[in-house]
């Protein structure tokens, strides 16, 4: 069995990277490696996902899963024979030097091996959501209010549940995939962008480099260290608390991340993935002497589909800058020296992209289809008191240190990147398309207050760091290359401040990837059945189907009762109706699930159309025992007086 899932996992990840390959060289005839490794590392879980997320609306899941596989296979086998039916010319690779090819491969390894170690986002999203998609959870529904559709960015779970379906691989080692072909499309993307707005292989490596990397100098926090070394050491006094609890915050800050520190949320890391991917479309598509204008426009917008669905606020941002762009081209043909036809047809292509990527992205599913249909929270006002708003820390103003601290050196770089931008108009409108981008990502969470998760719009404070990291790597390089030891020294001090931070964050969770000094397992473990469980899920999954819901208690207050949820979810492929973990409940049936929770009530769960209680440990027991009327559930699997068991409502 094992030997099977080895050949099938090779098996998927050979016609995924095919499907790249002949993407890039027979169809997009791109011949530069950055770029067609990159498009080797994302287009193929880009137009599997959302392919099968298409499909799924027509289709059963698990087929549509078969037949989206079966379609990357066939167009990769189909491009093969059309290129090799005639002659075939030599291609003339444009290779970086070996020394830059060793730097990409370390830093993408690297990254992709310390955050394969993290077990993710320990939430109902991370096994339970694929765990019910496979069983037909389609159109997407919320795992604990599921009348409702799901307010999440579920590409990354939808392409796992496919994955781990085709292969037999459980979630976890499915999961441990995608930081490092996240991480490559990100650091290869930005190596292309880099070779094409300079030509140089040296600026592509540090575009490459800062984009996945380059970071807000928060490791300075680290002098709580020195600090308690003198008190401790020097001092001879006593410090009340962990030796380690300067390591959290030199490492890791909420505000300033770099997008390597992002790769164990996996939505993020598909989302800025998809993100340069459509970056480097963009700019292909917009350049002056494009001659293949239909084929780029095309790829942009599955890989826009795919990144409203991995991260729909930076979608929204990107295709306002695209309209941006195109009136601003318009407007100023006559500084950026365009031709007529150049920027009408830049105004066309940019409508081309934005007119269908907007209108399936509101019907695919996700949170843009929630909003869009007045389902779920939409709590968005405007902010305007210059502060960056976070739900577990106090907000940052612009005039404060710590926003300079954080901040500094990418707001210095993205405002001298104007410069840049001015001086390449003659040759190439794309630098401003790039800085647009970058300049909504940073806005966005200064003017934006999204009320029931302000984290959630820090996010594009990374993606800001990502595109200006572009930016830099270029503007450092050419600082770089005027050989000047003065010059040097200062780009290498630049460098080490933006860099290590994530340096740190990276080498701390290769060893400990949960940020506890505690041993770990290579890859983390996807839940499983105990011995004592297994009669219980062989029951449900042999007796019952998505549409029998299940109910088990959790307190408020204790997240072992709430991991016992999603742990039955995960195992399950079950809902397990409660409080909703994302989405709000209406109105009624919040009073129906307080009454749940209070008493065992028995209309309540009529109403609600539950049929099932679990009692998978003995947190649940004390509650069923205390409010549930025996008479009105039936024992069906287990003993009265032991854990697990199941009850079914009578009749």
């Amino acid at each position: 069995h094992n030997v099977i899932t080895i050949l099938l996992t090779v098996g998927f990840w050979a016609v995924l990277l095919l499907f790249g390959y002949t993407t890039c060289v027979y169809v997009l005839k791109l011949r530069d490696v950055p770029a067609i490794c990159g498009g080797m590392a994302l287009f193929g879980i880009m137009t599997f996902t959302i392919l099968a997320n298409g499909l799924s609306f027509l289709l059963p899941v698990q087929t549509a899963f078969i037949i989206s596989f079966v379609l990357l296979l066939v167009w990769s086998l189909a491009w093969i024979a059309i290129a090799h039916s005639g002659s075939v010319p030599a291609i003339q690779w444009e290779v970086p030097p070996r020394w830059h090819v060793i730097v990409l491969f370390v830093t993408i390894c690297f990254a992709g091996f310390a955050y394969a170690r993290d077990a993710g986002e320990i939430l109902w999203t991370t096994y339970a959501l694929p765990a019910t998609l496979l069983e037909g959870n389609f159109p997407v529904m919320e795992l604990t209010n599921p009348w409702q559709l799901i307010s999440y960015h579920y590409a990354a779970p939808l392409f796992i549940a496919g994955f781990s379906f085709l292969t037999g691989l459980p979630f976890s080692y499915s999961y441990a995939f995608l930081p490092l072909f996240c991480s490559a499309s990100v650091v290869l993307f930005a190596c292309a962008i880099g070779w094409r707005l300079t030509h140089s292989w040296g600026a592509a490596l540090f575009s490459g480099v800062f984009a996945l990397a380059s970071a807000g100098m928060y490791w300075l926090q680290g002098w709580r260290l020195i600090r308690d070394l003198f008190i401790v050491y020097v001092f001879g006094g006593s410090i009340d608390h962990s030796p380690f609890w300067w390591l959290t915050p030199m490492i890791r800050n909420r505000h300033a991340q770099s997008i390597v520190n992002t790769l164990n949320e996996r939505a993020v890391a598909l989302g800025a993935a998809c993100l340069f991917g459509l970056l480097f479309v963009l700019m292909e598509l917009f350049t002056k002497n494009q001659r293949q204008p239909i084929r780029w426009a095309a790829l942009a917008v599955p890989l826009a589909l795919c990144l409203a669905l991995s991260a729909e606020t930076s979608f929204i941002v990107v295709l306002i800058a695209v309209a941006l762009f195109s009136v601003a081209i318009i407007v100023g043909r006559k500084i950026f020296l365009l031709p007529a036809p150049y920027y009408l047809r830049a105004l066309a292509l940019a409508l081309l992209v934005i007119i269908p990527a907007y209108f399936l992205a509101l019907h695919q599913g996700g949170i843009l289809s929630v909003l869009q249909g007045n389902v779920g929270s939409s709590s968005f006002s405007l902010s305007l008191d210059g502060r960056i708003h976070h739900h577990s820390i106090d907000p940052i103003a612009f005039w404060e240190w710590r926003f300079w601290r954080d901040y500094g050196v990418h707001v210095i770089i993205w405002i001298y990147a104007l410069s840049f931008v001015w001086r390449k108009r003659e040759e190439s409108a794309t630098p401003m398309l790039l800085w647009l981008v970058a300049a909504a990502h940073f806005l966005v969470p200064f003017v934006i207050f999204y009320a029931p998760f302000p984290a959630n719009l820090n996010r594009m404070i990374f993606f800001f760091f990502g595109i200006t990291g572009i930016f830099m790597g270029v503007l450092l390089w050419q600082l770089w290359d005027r050989k000047n030891f003065a010059v040097r020294s200062v780009v290498t001090v630049i460098t080490i401040i933006v860099l290590l931070g994530s340096a740190m964050n990276v080498s701390v969770r290769a060893v400990f990837p949960t940020l506890e000094l505690e041993k770990n397992p290579l890859i983390p473990i996807t839940p499983i059945a105990s011995a004592e469980e297994s009669e219980m899920y062989t029951w449900i999954d042999e007796h019952t189907t998505l549409d029998d819901w299940f109910y088990i208690y959790a307190h408020p207050d204790s997240r072992d009762m709430l991991n016992d949820q999603i742990r039955f979810s995960g195992i399950a492929g079950r809902f397990v109706v409660d409080f909703g973990f994302i989405n709000t409940p209406l109105p009624e049936k919040e009073v129906l699930l307080t009454a749940l929770r209070d008493s065992c009530d028995a209309k309540s769960f009529d109403e609600l159309g539950i049929r099932y209680i679990a009692v998978p440990t003995e947190r649940q027991a004390q509650w069923f025992s205390d409010e549930c009327r025996a008479v009105e559930w039936r024992l069906i699997v287990g003993e009265k007086e032991i854990v697990p068991r199941v009850y079914e409502r009578t009749e």
